[in-house]
């Protein structure tokens, strides 16, 4: 038994089933085919108990009817063997007579009495059924009687003397004893028929029941019974133990009139049929117990339960072979999975299989190794941004420093220029140009060394809450000229409903003037800015779109960066400063394609402030 039970639970540890896709194969798999075995084996139940107990019914019947009337032809023989008898004995026919004369002397009376009681002996002799036979007189009293016990009595059971004297015999069942045992009595008329009546009395006992009545040993478990007029058993017979003398236990409950017959048996499971037993105050009962009529499908009934257990395990082994096929690849599937969220990129799974799950293994291997590639890649590019970023870092840093040495002189330059200009004669034409032209110079160094500074070293963003067409209008406003001495027409796109956005109007508007002086930069001879705001979700755009030649696909991201300019003049520091302001308002900037073919930049801004402008507001 511990042997079994250890080999159970290793089966278990190993077995597929005892997950959790695993135990839903199985109760689907028991539910599928033990639903409708079971459903089917219980109707079937149900219905062949109905056919068994309408066939035992039946044939119940028609024994109880065969058995009443062998009842009956056995009585009728007792009677007829007992008037035969009688008639044939002269001499108790003429004793008979003599003692139902009402002028007789008492001489003769006694003679006649003898004469009857030795009779009486000699016919006991011969229908040796009977345990006592007496004659009476019309009023009941016992004149003769063998054995002679009961002369000079009178019998208190008066109808069946009228009915012999009327009809020649009778039947009926008496109770004697304090146990009320059966005695079967049939009474005759012994006189002449121009004699008045003297009754011939014949009593069998309850011993001798059986072998009067010759009841035949009954077959397949059937119960038979004799049953008087009060529902009490006069013979029991059962196939075990044959007939045999039944004690006053009642088999039927006393009929009232226009009642059916209602079984009592020791058994409360019983299937019973009761029939009258023609004219005499007998019926006959036969029953069989339920669990007799019903061996054979109790039998049935527990093979269908060992076959089922028998199939359960069979949907077990099904179970676990299905399961096998199924559940171990989705737990190599899972196993995998969770050790690739763990980092672990080289994991891959068997994928021989030649269906779904053999596709999905293939798919997952695929999609594993592309995952190692996007890895590596994103590691080479992130190695790469951060040797950039040192890069731009050291850059960002010279150049401060740089910018901030060369602000002084520039600022010093520009004014000796501006001083020599003054002091040129008015006619000094070529003079005035080469001091203007200087001066011009100077004015562009000293905005690359503006920027430089601006991008290496950002002010404090001023935050407040504004509309932002406000701001893009002001800025907007700024560029007007320019535009129309380049061609450009400014073409504004302002969304009415914008809510007011977090932003320092300052730096925003210089987003606004940087990417509209690109845009217009970029339509040499002309051209269209189309300027537009909208609200999204959570959020509001901001696009600048120009009607240019636009950037190649390959170009867009890089002109964000640093120093990265496609212009023969220029630091290449203006988109750059543009993603840093707008990143460090919380939004994003994008460069696509315009649908006139030019650029588009695309800026979207949050409702609500972001951590590091609201760190940097005052």
């Amino acid at each position: 038994m511990v042997f079994a039970a250890d080999r159970w639970r290793a089966f278990w540890r190993e077995s597929p089933l005892r997950t959790a896709l695993g135990k839903r194969i199985l109760v689907s798999l028991l539910l599928l085919s033990l639903v409708p075995l079971v459903l089917s084996n219980s109707l079937g139940y149900l219905a062949s108990d109905r056919i068994i107990r309408r066939l035992v019914e039946r044939d119940l019947a028609a024994l109880a009817v065969l058995q009443a009337g062998h009842v009956r032809d056995e009585i009728e023989r007792l009677q007829l063997s007992l008037a035969t008898a009688v008639h044939n004995d002269r001499l108790l026919v003429a004793s008979a007579a003599a003692l139902s004369d009402p002028t007789a002397s008492p001489l003769a009376l006694s003679g006649a009495s003898a004469l009857a009681t030795e009779e009486l002996a000699q016919l006991r002799r011969q229908l040796r059924v009977f345990s006592t036979l007496e004659l009476l007189r019309p009023e009941g009293v016992v004149v003769a009687s063998s054995p002679p016990y009961t002369s000079g009595v009178r019998r208190p059971d008066a109808g069946v003397l009228r009915r012999a004297a009327a009809s020649g015999r009778a039947f009926a069942v008496e109770r004697t004893g304090s146990r009320r045992e059966p005695r079967l009595v049939i009474a005759v008329n012994a006189a002449e028929s121009d004699v008045g009546p003297a009754i011939v009395f014949g009593a069998i006992r309850a011993a001798d029941v059986v072998m009067a009545l010759r009841m035949p040993a009954p077959v397949g478990g059937v119960e038979a019974f004799v049953v008087d007029d009060e529902g009490l058993p006069v013979l029991i017979s059962r196939a075990a133990g044959g007939a045999e003398v039944a004690l006053p236990v009642p088999v039927l409950r006393p009929r009232a009139a226009g009642d059916a017959d209602a079984v009592l048996a020791e058994r409360l499971d019983v299937i019973a049929s009761v029939q009258p037993v023609p004219g005499l105050p007998l019926r006959f009962v036969s029953q069989v117990p339920a669990r007799e009529a019903f061996r054979e499908l109790r039998g049935l009934r527990r093979l269908s339960v060992v076959l089922a257990a028998a199939f359960v395990l069979v949907v077990l082994a099904v179970a676990s072979l299905v399961s096998r096929g199924i559940v171990r690849p989705v737990d190599d599937l899972v196993v995998a999975t969770e050790r690739i969220a763990k980092g672990d990129l080289h994991v891959s799974v068997a994928a021989g299989q030649r269906d779904e799950l053999g596709l999905l293994g293939q798919r997952f291997n695929t999609m594993a190794a592309q995952l190692r590639e996007s890895t590596a890649r994103i590691a080479a590019l992130h190695q790469e941004e951060l040797r950039r970023a040192e890069q731009l870092a050291t850059v960002g840093e010279l150049a401060a420093g740089v910018a901030h040495e060369l602000k002084t002189p520039l600022l010093g330059i520009s004014g000796g220029l501006q001083l020599l200009g003054r002091r040129l004669d008015a006619g000094d034409l070529e003079g005035r140009r080469l001091v203007e032209e200087t001066l011009a110079r100077v004015g562009r160094m000293e905005d690359a060394v503006q920027r430089l500074l601006a991008y290496a070293r950002p002010t404090p963003a001023r935050i407040s809450r504004l509309g932002l067409n406000a701001v893009v209008e002001r800025a907007l406003q700024l560029l007007d000229p320019r535009a129309r001495s380049s061609g450009v027409e400014i073409r504004r796109a302002l969304a009415v409903d914008l809510p007011p956005v977090p932003v320092d109007p300052e730096q925003i508007g210089q987003v606004v003037v940087n990417l509209a002086l690109n845009g217009i930069e970029a339509m040499d001879g002309g051209g269209r800015l189309e300027v537009a705001t909208r609200r999204a979700d959570g959020s509001v755009e901001l696009s600048v779109a120009d009607s240019g030649p636009g950037i190649a696909p390959a170009e867009r991201e890089r002109v964000f960066r640093p120093f990265y300019t496609t212009k023969h003049s220029g630091t290449g520091l203006g988109l750059a400063i543009v993603r840093q302001v707008v990143e460090r308002h919380g939004g994003t900037v994008s460069l696509t394609a315009a649908p006139s073919g030019g650029a588009q930049f695309v800026i979207t801004l949050p409702l609500e402030p972001a951590e590091q402008i609201q760190g940097d507001a005052p």
